[in-house]
């Protein structure tokens, strides 16, 4: 590889993440994809010796995926990069590829072309088994002369050997219609007419074609990285050129080097390497950084190198909730379906005391932040009827937080009626709804219908009132006939124990036990959050409370992939989850050879062990020692049990079941293959 590819790809760094680009000396702009600025006016760009440039967005064409960069810096000294010929890429050809992957230094692939002209999404790009990684976008494709030959654009998500590049063509046509071009500004090329546009459009002003949707939005930053680069710019340094990522930044003040960056989503670093440790005698400086007085700031250790750092959790940035909550809140005023609750809590000033709560709270915060909305509401009459509908969900959920909790009245009354030889109980029992609270907002639970079992009871009722089903009440109700919640509840603040009631009438009702449903892929979601409820040991089923089988962020992606191993199946039309043959027999085969994987109370004991850890009571070391001698030895039981043989009956019943399944699929099979073929001959018989 010559030198002027080494030194003419930079990398691109902004809020969002990192790519690759590359310097055009006759044209004094530097090349990268579209999507890798998208969202930025501004970028820092960073050569091989770490050196950064501050850098605009001067033009973009989305449907090409190029953009063109102007940094501000001399460099004349940078060598030119040659374009290659109109179509000089072949199959096979070698083919190099240059530029940042992950964010880490320059790094060089190499491959062949498996395409010279892929067809995707009405674009044609060059395909390459080279190696091509996030961070890789926007750098240079170049052949075995150090010619240009494409702009790496992405690989395929999940896919090995395959990276694409925009050919050198487009590149070349795009660089023929900048003559114009004013580099002070953001332009916008439409891909219709070629028309620079500068200001702000939904359409083109020459052509009238639609413009890309948000290709003139820059990306907010967030309220933290604002904090965070206000302090950067008081200590005299462009915060554009310090950014490394979504809230990252990494810049040097003096001769040290400041790392800036979120852990956790919780705290705040900043930190600083000063020293490495040295070779020996390391027993006084381990002392000193365990004893030195350094406060607020903290010693400590990274590998070999030892730091110096400052942490803060991010709670204690922004103390002051309540302003800002005010004004999100003041903003929905105008969002009709919820006008009225905001102007109750606005007047009632519900959210003074929020900052003390839980939902402001970033250390309660286990799996992902709250979805908030701000009140921006210019375009709502954009959206679609789903995506109205998600909008005033987040809504109602986010004001049912200042409203007070729903008070429900649990009733049971038991009457006893003496008979000759014995007293006969009968049973009732209501949940009466007394205050609704948040409910007024997020709604009531509708009563289920009894009239249409099916229904999924998924409806809301805006009305205040009592409502109750025996779903709702918690109880299995197996000798229990539900009244009337109301009459029942004034009926028991009437009497007391012992009290002699008038009873008017006897009437018997029968009714039959129903089977359980079967899980929908939302039922068994659900299953897995509250897990816990089937575990005996009180110890353990309060450990798992609240955090079941897996998260709310992976229950989703573990049914997928259960019904992606074919597993279980998922019915497309009714949301109904089976267990598959294969799946079967795997439960049957962990059953006799591991059975606990299939307690949740296994689950519960690890997350003891893990709240053990974080307590203190135990090292990790130690938790890791139990766990790995729990996985060894239940798995060396399981290779050396033997069992084979002894889960043949096992597999041979649950085989009973699919045979019969799959004798019925071909008996149907079969007889509609013989109704269309004497449809067929009939047809055939009427047209002689």
């Amino acid at each position: 590889m010559e030198q002027n590819i080494f030194n003419t790809v930079y990398k691109v760094n902004h809020a969002g993440g990192s790519g690759s680009c590359f310097y055009l000396k006759n044209y004094d702009l530097f090349v990268t994809n579209y999507h890798v600025v998208d969202g930025f006016r501004e970028v820092a760009l960073q050569d091989n010796d770490k050196n950064r440039f501050y850098a605009r967005v001067v033009l973009v064409n989305p449907a090409k995926d190029i953009a063109f960069l102007k940094a501000e810096g001399d460099f004349s000294a940078l060598p030119e990069i040659a374009l290659s010929a109109l179509d000089s890429v072949s199959i096979g050809q070698k083919i190099n590829v240059a530029g940042y992957p992950f964010g880490m230094p320059f790094t060089v692939t190499e491959g062949t072309v498996s395409s010279p002209r892929q067809l995707i999404n009405d674009s044609y790009y060059i395909q390459t088994d080279a190696a091509v990684n996030p961070g890789n976008s926007g750098g240079p494709m170049f052949n075995d002369q150090d010619e240009l030959v494409a702009i790496t654009a992405s690989k395929i998500t999940d896919a090995d050997n395959m990276g694409f590049g925009i050919p050198v063509t487009a590149l070349r046509e795009l660089l023929e219609q900048i003559g114009d071009l004013d580099t002070s500004v953001y332009n916008v090329q439409c891909n219709s007419c070629d028309e620079f546009i500068s200001d702000e459009e939904e359409y083109c002003p020459s052509c009238g074609d639609k413009l890309p949707s948000n290709v003139f939005q820059e990306r907010s930053l967030t309220d933290l990285a604002v904090f965070c680069e206000e302090a950067i710019q008081a200590m005299g340094i462009n915060p554009v050129l310090a950014r490394v990522g979504y809230e990252s930044w990494v810049f040097h003040k003096g001769s040290s080097e400041i790392r800036m960056f979120v852990y956790q989503r919780s705290y705040l670093f900043c930190t600083s390497p000063i020293n490495v440790l040295p070779k020996k005698n390391l027993e006084p400086v381990l002392t000193y950084l365990l004893n030195a007085e350094v406060k607020p700031y903290q010693l400590g250790l990274d590998g070999n190198q030892i730091y110096l750092s400052y942490r803060i959790h991010i709670s204690d940035i922004f103390s002051d909730f309540a302003e800002e909550i005010q004004k999100n809140i003041s903003r929905l005023r105008g969002y009709e379906p919820t006008s009225a609750f905001v102007e109750k809590i606005m007047q009632q000033q519900l959210y003074r005391n929020i900052a003390k709560t839980q939902y402001t709270d970033d250390s309660k915060v286990t799996d992902h932040y709250a979805i908030i909305p701000t009140g921006q509401l210019t375009e709502l009459n954009s959206l679609n009827s789903l995506q109205k509908a998600v909008f005033e969900l987040i809504v109602r959920r986010f004001l049912s937080v200042f409203y007070p909790p729903a008070e429900y009245q649990n009733v049971k009354l038991v009457v006893g009626v003496d008979t000759e030889n014995h007293t006969e109980s009968f049973f009732a029992s209501a949940k009466v709804l007394k205050s609704p609270g948040y409910l007024e907002i997020a709604g009531i639970p509708k009563k289920k219908d009894k009239n249409d079992p099916d229904n999924p009871n998924r409806g809301l009722d805006r009305v205040t009132g009592g409502e109750f089903s025996r779903q709702e009440s918690g109880e299995d109700g197996e000798n229990e006939e539900t009244a009337d919640p109301k009459v029942l509840l004034e009926l028991a603040d009437r009497i007391q124990n012992g009290d002699i009631v008038e009873v008017n009438g006897y009437g018997i009702k029968e009714g039959k036990t129903s089977p359980p449903k079967r899980y929908t892929s939302g039922s068994m979601v659900l299953a897995m959050e509250n897990a816990g409820q089937l575990i005996e040991d009180e110890e353990l089923r309060a450990q798992i409370k609240g955090s079941g089988i897996g998260t709310s962020a992976t229950r989703a992606e573990i049914l997928k992939k259960l019904f992606n191993i074919k597993y279980m199946a998922l019915n497309e039309k009714t949301q109904v989850i089976t267990p598959t043959y294969l799946g079967e027999l795997i439960y049957e085969v962990v059953h006799t050879s591991m059975k606990q994987l299939l307690n949740p109370e296994l689950t519960a004991s690890w997350e003891k062990g893990l709240t053990y850890v974080a307590e203190g009571s135990i090292t990790p070391d130690e938790y890791m020692q139990k766990l790995e001698r729990f996985v060894i030895g239940r798995t060396y039981n399981a290779v050396h049990m033997g069992n084979a043989y002894g889960l043949r009956p096992a597999f041979d019943a649950v085989a009973v079941f699919y045979q019969n399944a799959e004798k019925e699929k071909k008996s149907s099979r079969s007889a509609k293959s013989a109704g269309n073929m004497k449809a067929a001959r009939a047809t055939k018989a009427g047209t002689k």
